[in-house]
């Protein structure tokens, strides 16, 4: 209510400023309320930005321990991950002491913590911007209130962890592609892995619980579908399993079994079911002393002596020596080759270890039974060959650690079809194939608790019915691995 003056209207007592007052009341709870906002904002901007950081520097580092890399330069991988994704001239320091902010640790996922013994698996990365970095992330009007800046820190662990889906013993895995033969049976917990691609023929078939997998299943195409391939839709899965270098893994595993001072895991499984054999004369008779032998012992043999010996003790180390290819080729000669065969006198490649550098050839009559035969060939041409008739397996049909055979070889493979019998493994640094037989009848054979692992291709030209033996681990198979990201909080153990 107002008076009128003169022509001019004048505000009555108590009125003068109420406006005003109430207007600036409000101006100031928005610039509260919008101060407030930006600050909260800004620092969950930044907790996701460092979290990003620290999940992307983790698996960086994993990478590298996944091909191999040593520890060092898994922690540097990280740190340049850090380095690009939150480079200090933008975003200031975020590493409060690098060798301990990124670290390497050995993670048992079996116990879900961290053990103090093993080598590297995982990469523990924490970065953070706060006090102890001088880098808090700035308030706006917090900074009023008392509060200068946030302190946020994120942490991140990334593992290779053994894949759940499928067992090395149990499968075929290659890096290259995979064809597994026209019609074939496909058992439950039975997988078919390939890093490029696998090409299931038509009329193959999956069991429930079996396993199709490969890093992008639209490779496959319309033979990872129910219309061409029986049960593959539910069989389908992606993965990219993660596996060691094989054929550095083929020459480490001999390395290790011919050096006498060093006794490795692998070794110590093998021989602790294969005891060294109480008849031992077949050595006396081609000049071996037998007087200390004990088993997993080296046995030093020359090609001619291996080749004439009658019988072959089992619980021991047989390495045989052949010329350098090279050499040979240079004086024009064929290369040295070992043919393993029963000969007259019916020898069987039983509970024994055979590792050498000459080309491998398993004869029509040869038996190998619980053994492991490992070359170091590695050049052209096939590495192993099995002619039909052989027989690579436990002859019972049994399965288990004690009747396991393994054949590895730095170079390809190729196996007559019928040759592998139950619980086999087959180490490849190149190709496998697994041929039709001779004759030309091709029946559907069976693959029991076969696990084929190869740095190239793996092609089945024969039907095969393929099926989990369920024996559990094989010593000189490869662990098939995947990146998992771990939850800090739910891990026992100190990291």
């Amino acid at each position: 209510m107002s008076r009128r003056f003169g022509g001019w209207a004048r505000p009555l007592a108590g009125e003068s400023g109420a406006g005003t007052v109430f207007s600036l009341s409000v101006l100031m709870v928005a610039a509260l309320l919008g101060g407030l906002a930006i600050d909260v904002s800004n620092a969950w901007r930044y907790n996701e930005l460092l979290k990003t950081t620290a999940d992307v520097a983790a698996h960086a580092g994993a990478v590298v321990l996944a091909e191999g890399g040593t520890d060092a330069a898994a922690r540097l991988a990280a740190q340049d991950a850090v380095a690009i994704n939150m480079p200090e001239t933008r975003y200031g320091k975020v590493l409060a002491e690098p060798e301990t902010d990124v670290r390497t640790a050995h993670y048992d996922a079996r116990t879900n913590s961290f053990a103090g013994d093993g080598d590297p698996n995982a990469v523990i990365v924490r970065v953070q911007r706060s006090a102890a970095t001088r880098n808090q992330v700035p308030t706006l009007l917090l900074r009023l209130a008392g509060r200068a800046g946030w302190d946020i820190a994120r942490e991140s662990i990334v593992a290779l962890v053994p894949t759940r889906r499928c067992k090395p013993t149990d499968g075929l895995y290659a890096r290259g592609v995979l064809r597994p033969g026209a019609g074939a049976h496909v058992g439950a917990d039975y997988c078919l892995h390939s890093q490029e691609k696998v090409v299931p023929d038509q009329g193959s078939f999956f069991d429930r619980n079996a396993g199709l997998s490969m890093p992008d299943l639209a490779r496959c195409g319309l033979n990872c579908t129910d219309r061409v391939t029986e049960g593959a839709e539910a069989a389908g899965f992606e993965a990219n399993l993660i596996r060691e270098d094989l054929p550095g893994m083929v020459q480490a595993i001999a390395d290790q079994f011919l050096n006498p001072r060093v006794k490795g895991p692998a070794e110590s499984a093998f021989f602790a079911s294969r005891p060294l054999d109480a008849d031992l004369s077949a050595l006396d008779e081609v000049g071996v002393d037998i007087s200390k032998l004990a088993t997993g012992q080296v046995i030093d043999i020359s090609l001619q002596a291996f080749s004439r010996m009658r019988a072959l003790p089992g619980g021991l180390i047989y390495k045989v020596t052949c010329s350098a290819a090279a050499a040979r080729a240079e004086q024009g000669l064929s290369p040295e080759v070992l043919t393993l065969r029963a000969g007259n006198s019916g020898l069987v490649f039983h509970n024994l270890a055979l590792i050498t550098n000459c080309a491998l050839e398993i004869d029509p009559t040869a038996r190998i039974d619980g053994a492991m035969i490992l070359t170091t060939r590695g050049s052209g041409g096939y590495d192993v060959t099995a002619a039909a008739g052989a027989m690579i397996g436990h002859p019972g049909g049994g399965c288990g650690a004690d009747v396991r055979s393994t054949i590895l070889a730095t170079g390809s493979i190729l196996l007559s079809a019928g040759v592998l019998g139950p619980d086999v493994g087959l180490v490849s640094g190149g190709d496998i194939t697994v041929g039709q037989p001779p004759t030309g009848v091709a029946p559907v054979f069976a693959m029991t608790g076969v696990g084929m692992h190869a740095a190239g291709t793996i092609d089945i030209e024969a039907p095969h019915a393929y099926a989990s033996c369920g024996s559990g681990d094989d010593p000189f198979l490869p662990q098939l691995q995947v990146i998992r990201y771990l939850e800090p909080e739910q891990i026992g153990g100190g990291g």
